[in-house]
């Protein structure tokens, strides 16, 4: 079997994107979909609104236009039928009074013979169409001066046309204010709406980022078969495909580490043999003796990664510990018949509460990768230090160090940069978080490792002192010595 460390790589990194024409354009991607939604909806709502309203705008300046051109050219018919026909103007005002506007007379040969005092200065003839007279916009039409049905020049009628630019204007603005203001209102309701439609994608993800890795709880199916009913459907689906799989790996596991159980007990028992039976022999060979325990120190091992495969296939949910009260120097003793050349410093005689099987393990998978963090000819430490809150066990050696960024995965289950099988660390966290406290790893000021293993004090430091007065008196009590009274 290969030592070399495994490259787990994340699906994501290869994973084909579902919508290849839309990779690479986002819009917005650091904002909510409630925002974007309304965002985008704004937009469509103004777009809408100037198109239809330029729409509008442009038909109703054509009318506007239309019906000006009808009342110049209905002005200059009645103007010229009273002066042509003056049995028909007869009784009438005055047809040239200011209300038509401006107004001009010209004989046939181009001669100007009246106009309106406005326009008394000029005297050209002035042009049929737009004009602007003195800042003033104009549009004008003609019609022929008769007398008796003989033509004797033309008559020029022009009529301001500031009133159709202002209405014009007028338009415009309600246009872009109807615009603006639509913009403002759909945003609003836009936000409103899609906090109330977005409501149940919020609650999905928020249950299913409370599910624990070792629970099986599923998310709750909405009762209307929308989409959030299909995307909480396959979420569901999906978690149980996963239960399904890591039930699988669990139990695959769990029989490997069983069917390595016996084997490997056995193999133990033939070494202790073979080493019993060469010191009983009359010429004993140091050489086999040396081989045997080479040998029985690699079945240990096994027999250690063995457990931790078994530790890793019953999970956290399916442990349960049994918890002792006991003084730390009964780990000690333990630890020092499993890891040889640590150097055990700080307050060994600390109570702690806890499963003493689990807390051994996990302290000694901490020492066993040490000790090959620092090899044979390196030094690993392990301190007991309290806090008013915690007792801390601090793994120090005298190796490398951690790979930088490897601060968190070295606690993943197979990640390993070593010849370790990569399941001491993980081993470790699950006993240190069943017991309630903490596994850390950093890299050392004056170099090596360091793992501290935190957990929580068995009690207060009151309630400790009066333990270790009880237990003083109990102990001289059973020596047969005289308990010294209090007040002595």
């Amino acid at each position: 079997m290969s030592n070399a460390p495994l490259d787990i790589q994340n699906p994501r990194d290869t994973q084909t994107p579902a919508f290849p024409a839309l990779e690479g354009r986002h819009f917005l991607p650091n904002t909510s979909l409630r925002l974007r939604l309304a965002l985008t909806y704004t937009g469509l709502a103004v777009l809408s609104v100037l198109l239809v309203g330029f729409v509008i705008t442009f038909f109703l300046k054509g009318a506007i236009d239309q019906q000006f051109e009808d009342r110049l050219k209905a002005r200059a018919d009645n103007i010229a039928l009273n002066l042509n026909n003056p049995a028909v103007g007869l009784g009438v005002s005055n047809p040239l009074s200011e209300e038509v506007g401006l107004y001009q007379f010209a004989s046939t040969k181009g001669q100007v013979r009246g106009s309106s005092p406005q326009l008394s200065e000029i005297k050209t003839l002035l042009p049929i169409g737009s004009l602007t007279l003195k800042g003033v916009s104009f549009r004008a039409v003609e019609r022929d001066y008769l007398i008796r049905g003989e033509k004797l020049g033309r008559i020029w009628i022009g009529l301001p046309v500031d009133n159709l630019m202002s209405i014009q204007k007028t338009a415009l603005q309600y246009l872009l204010w109807g615009a603006l203001l639509t913009g403002i209102i759909t945003f609003l309701v836009g936000l409103l709406v899609g906090r109330r439609a977005l409501i149940g994608i919020s609650r999905a993800a928020f249950e299913a980022s409370q599910i624990e890795p070792n629970s099986k709880e599923l998310l709750e199916t909405p009762v209307r078969r929308d989409e959030l009913f299909k995307l909480v459907s396959a979420i569901n689906a999906l978690l149980t495909r996963i239960w399904d799989q890591k039930d699988f790996e669990n139990r695959f596991i769990g029989q490997v580490a069983h069917e390595l159980g016996a084997p490997l007990t056995s193999i133990q028992g033939f070494i202790q043999r073979a080493q019993t039976k060469n010191n009983a022999s009359q010429t004993p060979s140091s050489e086999i003796n040396h081989a045997l325990e080479q040998a029985g120190k690699v079945s240990s091992e096994l027999h250690f990664v063995a457990q931790d495969l078994m530790q890793l296939a019953r999970g956290r949910s399916e442990i349960t510990l049994a918890l002792h009260l006991l003084g730390a120097h009964n780990l000690q003793e333990r630890l020092e018949r499993l890891v040889q050349g640590v150097e055990f410093s700080g307050n060994w005689n600390a109570y702690v509460l806890c499963d003493p099987d689990r807390l051994v393990q996990a302290l000694r998978n901490l020492l066993a990768n040490a000790r090959r963090a620092a090899s044979n000819a390196g030094w690993v430490g392990l301190e007991l230090r309290s806090t008013p809150e915690f007792l801390l066990f601090i793994v120090r050696d005298s190796g490398p160090g951690l790979p930088p960024g490897a601060e968190k995965k070295i606690f993943e289950a197979f990640f390993s940069r070593s010849s370790s099988s990569g399941l001491g660390l993980s081993v470790a966290t699950q006993i240190a978080t069943l017991h309630g406290g903490n596994l850390t790893a950093r890299n050392h000021p004056e170099g090596g490792a360091e793992f501290t293993l935190s957990l929580p004090q068995p009690f207060e430091e009151e309630e400790d002192a009066d333990f270790d007065e009880e237990y003083n008196e109990a102990v001289l009590a059973l020596e047969g010595k005289a308990v010294p009274h209090p007040s002595n």
